[in-house]
């Protein structure tokens, strides 16, 4: 019995993190934890974010083909574990992912039945302002969409495009639930 996918991807602070939150709680979906070689924040857990893992570890884990992905944001690298997504999808799990758009296009070709979405902010000073409020400088932000220009501009291959209001999540988590059951309708006519 095959899961469901639901990939998230937008650019940082766009509530991505909330949605996938209100999914699982909401859903029942399942947060796939990726692997980093980035600090924890303050705040972040461990196995709860991600799996934070020295650089060592990480190219150990990639040379042994563990990891889905490999991709590099900002220097510091993120990988999913192959594994557990196979184990959990064919399981008949409802997993929700937090990726990049490249990455989005990997677990695409991989599971071709996943749901592409992209999260955007309502303009682009809103998120500069939340970005602000997380502690990000100014500096870090123009690095992040400089690196990633493409986080700002939704993708046409994606299933569904999503603006994210101020304090709109629940109703994000909803129109993507929605949008699913639609599609469970149409793929039984």
């Amino acid at each position: 019995m095959k899961g469901i996918i639901v990939v998230i991807s937008g650019p940082t602070g766009v509530g991505k993190d909330t949605i996938i939150e209100i999914l699982e709680r909401q859903y029942q979906f399942k947060k796939v934890v990726s692997y980093t070689t980035r600090e924890p924040r303050k705040g972040e857990v461990d196995g709860v974010q991600y799996h934070f893992v020295g650089l060592r570890a990480f190219l150990e884990m990639e040379r042994r083909g563990e990891l889905l992905d490999h991709v590099v944001v900002t220097g510091n690298h993120y990988g999913l574990p192959s594994k557990k997504v196979a184990e959990q999808f064919f399981s008949g799990k409802r997993l929700v992912f937090n990726v990049v758009v490249e990455t989005a296009r990997l677990i695409k070709a991989q599971y071709p039945a996943s749901t592409l979405v992209f999260i955007k902010a309502s303009d682009l000073q809103t998120l500069i302002e939340r970005l602000l409020k997380r502690g990000m400088s100014s500096r870090q932000i123009s690095e992040r969409f400089q690196e990633n220009p493409h986080q700002l501009v939704p993708p046409e291959d994606f299933d569904l495009v999503i603006t994210n209001h101020d304090h709109q999540q629940g109703v994000v988590a909803d129109m993507i639930a929605q949008y699913l059951r639609i599609q469970k309708v149409h793929s039984k006519l």
